[in-house]
C-alpha cells in the first residue's frame, strides 16, 4: 500500500485487508513523505498487528518508486497493489490467488466497483473469465496495477518496474508485464472498490497534460522496451495506446 496524505481513508483501506478470508499474507504500508497523520496511523496498525504489518516511511519520491520498493521488500509468492484510499472485498485475495494457482498464471485480474465515500457503487467494470487461449484482450482493459495479483518471481526476474514519472507510471508497468507474461487469467468478479476521490493524485494532478506531466516519454519508452523484448504483441500495445490517448 503506497501512502501519501491519506489520513481520511487509510484506516478503511487497511481494515479491508485485515478482514481477508485468505490468511497467509503480509501488508507493507509504505509512506511517501506524508505531511498529515498517515504514517502515524500506519505505525498504530503495525503495533496492533506486528505479525503481518510492516510500516515504514521515506522522503517524498512519488508512487512509482514507492511501489518499486514494495516489490523489492515483498516476501510472498504474489504481489498485490492497493491504493491508500481504496478497499477490497473480504474474498479478494482468496479468489485472485486461487485463479492464479489453478491456471498456473503469472497475473490474475478481476473487475472493480467505482464507489463513493458512502460505499455506494457508482458503476462496475467486469472482465469475465478468460485465459490466454480464450481472449488475450481482456487483460488490457484495466490498466491500473490494482484489481490484480502478480507473481513476484515474474516481476523480479523480468525487472518489471513502475516508470518514474508523474503521469502513467502504472500504464508503463502493465504494458511491460502484459507483454511478457506467458499465461494470465481474468475472472468474472469485482472485488476491488475504487473510491471516487476528487482529491486523489490521479484525479487532480493527472487531469492536465504539461511539460512537467506528460505521458509521452512514458509511452515512447514503453514502446521501445516492447520492441526490444520482441514479443509478437504490438497489436495489443497499439490498442492500449490509442485507448489511453
Amino acid at each position: 500500500v503506497p501512502i501519501y496524505n491519506a489520513e481520511n481513508h487509510l484506516k478503511n483501506c487497511i481494515d479491508s485487508i485485515i478482514k481477508q478470508t485468505f490468511s497467509d499474507y503480509d501488508i507493507l504500508l509504505i509512506d511517501d513523505g506524508s505531511i498529515d497523520r498517515s504514517y502515524q496511523i500506519a505505525q498504530e496498525y503495525q503495533k496492533k498487528y506486528p505479525d503481518i504489518i510492516t510500516a515504514m516511511t521515506h522522503s517524498n519520491c512519488g508512487v512509482a518508486q514507492t511501489r518499486n520498493l514494495g516489490i523489492q521488500l515483498a516476501r510472498g509468492k504474489y504481489v498485490a497493489f492497493i491504493d491508500n484510499d481504496d478497499t477490497i472485498r473480504e474474498d479478494y485475495f482468496e479468489k485472485l490467488i486461487y485463479a492464479a494457482e489453478a491456471n498456473d498464471a503469472e497475473i490474475a485480474a478481476c473487475g472493480f466497483d467505482r464507489v463513493n465515500s458512502q460505499g455506494e457503487v457508482l458503476y462496475s467494470r467486469r472482465l469475465g473469465f478468460h485465459t490466454t487461449e480464450k481472449e488475450r484482450w481482456a487483460l488490457w482493459r484495466i490498466s491500473a496495477p490494482w484489481a490484480k495479483v502478480y507473481s513476484r518471481d515474474f516481476l523480479v526476474n523480468n525487472q518489471i518496474l513502475f516508470y518514474d514519472s508523474k503521469m502513467g507510471e502504472d500504464i508503463y508497468f502493465n504494458i511491460i508485464a502484459f507483454s511478457l507474461c506467458n499465461k494470465y487469467v481474468t475472472i468474472n468478479y469485482s472485488g476491488y472498490n475504487y473510491l471516487d476521490n476528487t482529491l486523489s493524485v490521479s484525479n487532480t494532478f493527472q487531469t492536465m497534460e504539461s511539460d512537467q506531466a506528460s505521458p509521452c516519454p512514458m509511452l515512447m519508452d514503453g514502446f521501445r522496451k516492447i520492441c526490444v523484448i520482441g514479443k509478437n504483441r504490438i497489436q495489443y500495445v497499439e490498442y492500449f495506446y490509442i485507448r489511453y490517448i
